[in-house]
């Protein structure tokens, strides 16, 4: 688990430990958002997130991030109605980036890392 600002946990399901914490429902609530990155690959994310929104409400706020179709995922198994927001996030361009660095090195920054946030 990765706290990266005092209001948000990210946790990343390939990662054991994060992976246990997920489960067994042990990040803090005192945060804003947890993110949750590569969760459809527990079978029982959905109901586990459903459960966790109805007995507790909307604090902290979840953010369930993934490189699967989650807009798949989404229209399958238990419905998230109510609850479930969807935002498709592309990678990066050169337009986005040339805001913060220059356009060249935007440009030679995606050539090395691509536009995916994580690795860039």
């Amino acid at each position: 688990m990765k706290k990266y600002w005092s209001n948000l946990y990210y946790l990343n399901y390939d990662v054991s430990e994060d992976k246990t914490i997920f489960i067994k429902k042990q990040w803090d609530r005192s945060v804003d958002i947890v993110v949750v990155d590569e969760v459809h690959k527990y079978k029982e994310w959905k109901t586990l997130i459903k459960g966790v929104y109805d007995t507790e409400g909307v604090s902290p706020h979840i953010l369930v991030t993934g490189s699967a179709r989650l807009d798949l995922i989404h229209k399958s198994g238990e419905s998230l109605a109510g609850r479930f927001y969807q935002h498709r996030l592309y990678p990066f361009s050169v337009a986005e980036l040339k805001t913060i660095m220059s356009p060249q090195e935007a440009f030679d920054k995606l050539l090395r890392f691509g536009g995916f946030p994580e690795p860039f």
